[in-house]
């Protein structure tokens, strides 16, 4: 049986994502759900290829207890330092027991 090797000791929170359109401009707006414990392994980020150069981008692996809350298309906020992640595809139910899930996650980061 699966075991999660480190323990459960990262506060996040979950934030899903509500859109409405307003004068014709779609606006998106994070809804603070509940909180829970997990653990991130970063492993340094990932590099991609955009235009030609190399972009590093913060990525993570993250392990918790099962909630069906923690679905794809949702949002979670570290609260130790209130950065928000997206997460990529769909989360992991570890052998469909409900007990662990295992995500990726991206940072959320505005710029021009």
């Amino acid at each position: 049986m699966w075991k999660p090797f480190t323990p459960f000791s990262v506060p996040m929170q979950v934030l899903t994502t509500t859109t409405t359109k307003v004068n014709g401009v779609i606006v998106k707006q994070r809804v603070e759900g509940r909180r829970f414990l997990g653990s991130v392994r970063t492993f340094g980020g990932s590099e991609n290829v955009v235009d030609g150069m190399t972009v590093v981008e913060d990525t993570a692996t993250v392990n918790c207890w099962y909630s069906p809350d923690i679905v794809s298309g949702i949002a979670v906020r570290m609260l130790t330092d209130g950065s928000e992640w997206e997460i990529l595809g769909t989360p992991e139910n570890v052998e469909m027991r409900n007990q662990w899930l295992v995500f990726k996650i991206r940072r959320i980061k505005g710029g021009a």
